[in-house]
């Protein structure tokens, strides 16, 4: 019996593990972000972009956007800020955001519930392609997603 019962628990587990490996085959951090920049301004995206890297190049800071539109570092802040709060306050912020949750959430569990930024974004993008693009795309997600107040 307990043999019997060790099969079936074998079983469920390589379904369950079927399909959370499905979850992140299917995750595209592009077409997420593509999605929740819908709400914003081209100025807004461009801004957002360049902050976080999700050009394929390095992050820039608030000074050297703010000289690009000859606007200071603090307007810049302001438009960042701004375009976030549009993005999590937007009607179907949530919609989007829930499967990359609960990709991320079963990732967590299946290495018991922790792990390093580094090791979460690797498994993330063993299925995806680790490239820069995905890599920021996803910690842009991440820390929209999951930080503070919205």
């Amino acid at each position: 019996m307990d043999n019997q019962f060790n099969q079936s628990n074998s079983i469920l587990d390589k379904i369950i593990t079927s399909k959370k490996t499905t979850e992140i085959e299917q995750f595209n951090p592009s077409e997420v972000v593509t999605a929740l920049f819908k709400t914003l301004s081209s100025r807004e995206e461009d801004v957002l972009r360049r902050r976080y890297g999700l050009l394929g190049k390095d992050k820039e800071t608030l000074e050297n956007i703010g000289t690009s539109y000859k606007v200071t570092r603090e307007r810049i802040r302001q438009i960042e800020n701004t375009a976030i709060h549009k993005i999590k306050k937007h009607k179907n912020f949530y919609n989007i955001i829930s499967p990359i949750e609960s990709t991320i959430f079963s990732v967590l569990e299946q290495h018991g519930g922790i792990m390093s930024e580094d090791s979460l974004l690797k498994t993330l993008l063993q299925a995806i392609g680790d490239n820069k693009i995905n890599r920021q795309n996803i910690l842009f997600i991440i820390s929209v997603a999951f930080s503070g107040s919205s």
